[in-house]
């Protein structure tokens, strides 16, 4: 150990004194300046901070391989190779460069930080988090340039040439972030994952998944990196003969890169951060689980956040349930897929039950039976760390659980009955211990606060009708807004305070408010139940609509966004259209089984076009909105694949299934929405107006409440014929 340890100096002495190395610290260093967009995020911590490091991520995994195989080729390259061999063990030099090169990693992660704190802790200013700060450069950064040496070291022991070599990192790189891995999270071994950073809210799950991801490929790549040490050429044999004759000299190497190689196998295979949500998701037939005459009276939830560094929960739901069919009966339960059933008990006896093991978009089901009595008392004991659907594995939308941002709701929180129907809604109440520096907003009734406790920590109970809570959790300002006739409450960070006035989101979303009441008909909120609209973080991609709950991601809320020009009607029209789901989709539902895009959200996305008519004009609304929905419709109808449907069947079933996703989603939204604006044109659009209002007051008759494409048209006064999808 000591001859290495004075190995190591010595290289880590030439690497320092070497005109290569510090051309490559020195590029290493401006890197960041490049500002690739590596990241599609446009809040103020994905543009200037995100995107340096990410920029200054994949450089530096190019250039630290670059610089690796300029110091493991020296001693070729001057032809005294023979010498140094005779004199120290190759492989023991070889592990001594690496390590000297790794050093200097470090030593320029630091220095990079040091010298871009000025710049960045000033764009972000109030919005800036050191923990943020970071894991951005020690987490994300400083791993890659790790990575590339290691790849390049790794390729060079085992062909012994530099062209070769680069060229297999190279495209080693180019694989992993091509189309093809895009959306697989743990193919990404130079940089995890990176699509936003929040300003105000949670990276957890970001930073989370790239450090399970960093200990999978250090795994991976170490032990390759070990085999192909025992691969250096000696005693000039060739590769099997060098491998025989190092690995005798080195008994416990083999042993341990295959552990290590193993290790970051079995840590892919059996991560918890993503559920197993098949391939086809889209064509997975949900089965049936209703049973007449069993359904929940009340639900008691008492939930514990267990780890806040590592985002666990453990819980006990209690359900009253009601069985008047005088029979035993198969019930089954919804629960996000990374949380495990501890017990199931029945008035305090232990019952068996069942894991499906059946993961769909996050949850998956569990099984019991309850006996024949009339009144049920089940408890469930469960915990865990809630998993994220696998497809948002690079958006990370999902479950989160952090110490300054909480986002848990239905499965996510406990398990839910499934399907039932029942004449009264059960009452469901959550208890729940949070930091005393978050504000809790939910679905239900105004929460209580029960208690202040000394550790810093307050009690709550949460209440609502019905089976499941939406709760959302951060240190919000609550405000009220105007419009409508009905009490609004707008949630947001407390780091916009100053600036929410500014940047005009208070405006579009009073003007949606007024608009849908005026033109449809007010909403049923009350002072107990009011309207809550929610910013919610970065990862919320869009946004989202609940009972009396609007969210939206708050990138949709910053100075770049709403003051982009270029972007149209993207800033405004997400603001616009969740709050227009409160209309559409939570007041009045559109829905057809015989025409699978005519749902709400061609309704709303056409609602959103004459709300930024009225606000911007005709001119601004025809390019941002008609025309895109134009386009949109013409691509996908130009498409190969909708040309000739035949050649779907032979693609991989996760290229199918990614373009059948994405021809649905411009007939849901963009072809509806034209079809719709057609129609206005045809008829005028007070009439349409006219029509809209009165379905919305009272419903379809077709398949009531539901407004189908059916009622719609006959609303309008035009035929079906006529009038179709593109």
């Amino acid at each position: 150990m000591s001859s290495f340890l004075r190995c190591y100096r010595v290289e880590l002495h030439k690497l320092l004194r070497s005109p290569f190395s510090w051309l490559i610290f020195a590029v290493s260093l401006a890197a960041p300046m490049g500002n690739f967009i590596f990241v599609m995020g446009d809040t103020m911590s994905s543009l200037y901070l995100a995107r340096p490091v990410a920029s200054g991520a994949i450089a530096g995994t190019v250039l630290f391989a670059i610089l690796t195989l300029y110091e493991l080729d020296r001693t070729r390259r001057s032809g005294v190779h023979l010498l140094t061999d005779s004199a120290v063990s190759p492989l023991a030099l070889n592990a001594a460069k690496l390590l000297a090169i790794n050093t200097a990693a470090l030593g320029i992660s630091i220095l990079m930080a040091l010298i871009y704190f000025p710049y960045i802790y000033g764009k972000l200013n109030i919005v800036f988090s050191l923990p943020t700060y970071l894991g951005s450069f020690f987490l994300l950064l400083l791993p890659a340039l790790w990575m590339g040496a290691i790849a390049a070291a790794l390729f060079y022991q085992l062909v012994g040439r530099v062209d070769a070599s680069f060229l297999a990192v190279l495209a080693l790189l180019l694989v992993s972030r091509g189309s093809w891995f895009k959306g697989n999270n743990f193919m990404q071994w130079s940089l995890p994952a990176l699509p936003a950073l929040t300003d105000n809210f949670s990276n957890a799950p970001l930073f989370r998944s790239a450090l399970y991801t960093r200990a999978v490929w250090l795994g991976i790549l170490g032990g390759g990196w070990l085999l192909s040490l025992l691969c250096v050429r000696r005693y000039g044999k060739g590769i099997a003969g060098s491998f025989a004759a190092n690995a005798k000299r080195l008994l416990p190497a083999p042993a341990a890169a295959l552990a290590l190689i193993t290790a970051g196998a079995l840590l892919w295979r059996f991560q918890p951060l993503f559920d197993h949500t098949p391939v086809n998701w889209m064509e997975v037939e949900e089965p049936d689980r209703y049973v007449e005459g069993v359904y929940p009276m009340d639900v008691k939830l008492d939930v514990d956040i267990t780890s806040y560094l590592w985002g666990t929960l453990s819980g006990s739901a209690k359900y009253q349930i009601k069985n008047i069919t005088g029979q035993p009966q198969e019930i089954y339960f919804n629960l996000n897929s990374g949380y495990r059933i501890r017990s199931m008990r029945i008035d305090g006896q232990d019952i068996p039950w069942t894991d499906l093991e059946n993961d769909y978009i996050n949850s998956r089901e569990i099984k019991c039976t309850i006996p024949s009595s009339e009144n049920v008392a089940l408890e469930i004991q469960y915990s865990g760390a809630p998993k994220t659907w696998n497809v948002m594995q690079d958006t990370f939308g999902g479950a989160v659980i952090s110490r300054n941002y909480i986002d848990l709701s239905s499965a996510n929180l406990a398990p839910r009955f499934s399907d039932y129907a029942a004449e009264e809604l059960p009452k469901i109440s959550l208890n729940i211990t949070l930091p005393a520096t978050l504000t809790p907003v939910t679905t239900g009734d105004a929460p209580q606060l029960l208690q202040e406790n000394p550790n810093g920590t307050k009690d709550w109970l949460l209440t609502n009708e019905g089976d499941r809570i939406m709760l959302y959790a951060a240190d919000y300002v609550r405000r009220p807004l105007e419009g409508g006739g009905m009490p609004i409450w707008f949630y947001y960070s407390r780091n916009y305070e100053k600036q929410m006035e500014d940047l005009g989101a208070i405006d579009i979303m009073e003007a949606a408010v007024r608009y849908c009441t005026e033109h449809y008909g007010l909403r049923s909120f009350t002072e107990d139940q009011p309207f809550k609209i929610l910013q919610d973080s970065v990862f919320t991609f869009g946004g989202a609509a609940w009972s009396t709950l609007s969210v939206m991601g708050e990138s949709y809320f910053s100075s770049e966004n709403l003051s982009d020009p270029d972007k149209g009607s993207s800033s405004a029209e997400v603001l616009a259209h969740e709050i227009i789901h409160q209309w559409w989709g939570l007041g009045s539902q559109m829905m057809d089984f015989s025409e699978p895009y005519w749902t709400d959200e061609g309704i709303t996305t056409y609602t959103s076009y004459r709300l930024i008519k009225e606000l911007r004009g005709e001119d601004y609304a025809q390019k941002n909105y008609v025309d895109k929905w134009q386009a949109a419709v013409d691509d996908a109808n130009n498409s190969f694949y909708v040309r000739h449907p035949e050649y779907m069947e032979i693609l991989p079933e996760e290229f199918a299934a990614d373009i059948a996703s994405t021809i649905h989603g411009v007939n849901l939204y963009d072809g509806t929405a034209l079809m719709i604006k057609r129609i206005a044109d045809k008829i005028g659009e007070d009439k349409l107006d006219a029509a809209l209002s009165k379905l919305y007051q009272n419903g379809g008759t077709e398949a009531p409440p539901y407004i189908s494409f059916n009622d719609f048209i006959n609303a309008c006064g035009v035929s079906k014929e006529e009038f179709h999808y593109d």
